[in-house]
């Protein structure tokens, strides 16, 4: 089995994401193997909803700061879950295996309820119960 080590590439812009892949000959030349681009809609929406909560954050306005602590935890919960549901999917020896999204159901229940069991104990810790 030939073991020739893959070159990888990838650019994370605020209107696009690219990405290179590529192997190397014998002479140590690369030879692309695919390249792929995609616009990036979500991510300069991101860029764009994160530059008005710095703002807000600046005018020192409460009113405006408890609606972004509201979205930040929902997107620290978010990820959070996603990172838990990963770990969990590994576990079971199910990586890269699933097809569909009824196929998350289980996993991502569990990376839901293991987010909660970390806030939980973040909670306990700043509250010094722990």
């Amino acid at each position: 089995m030939d073991e020739t080590p893959l070159l990888v590439g990838i650019d994370v812009g605020t209107t696009k994401v690219c990405a290179l892949i590529a192997e190397t000959d014998e002479g140590g030349e690369p030879r692309i193997l695919g390249v792929g681009i995609e616009p990036a809609r979500e991510l300069l929406l991101l860029v764009n909803i994160t530059s008005v909560m710095v703002m807000a954050a600046l005018t020192e306005a409460s009113f405006l700061l408890w609606p972004l602590v509201a979205v930040s935890v929902v997107g620290v919960m978010g990820l959070m879950t996603l990172m838990n549901l990963s770990i969990v999917a590994t576990l079971a020896g199910k990586a890269n295996t699933y097809v569909g999204w009824r196929d998350l159901v289980a996993p991502g229940l569990v990376g839901v309820a293991l987010t909660l069991v970390e806030f939980t104990g973040i909670g306990l810790l700043r509250a010094g119960l722990l």
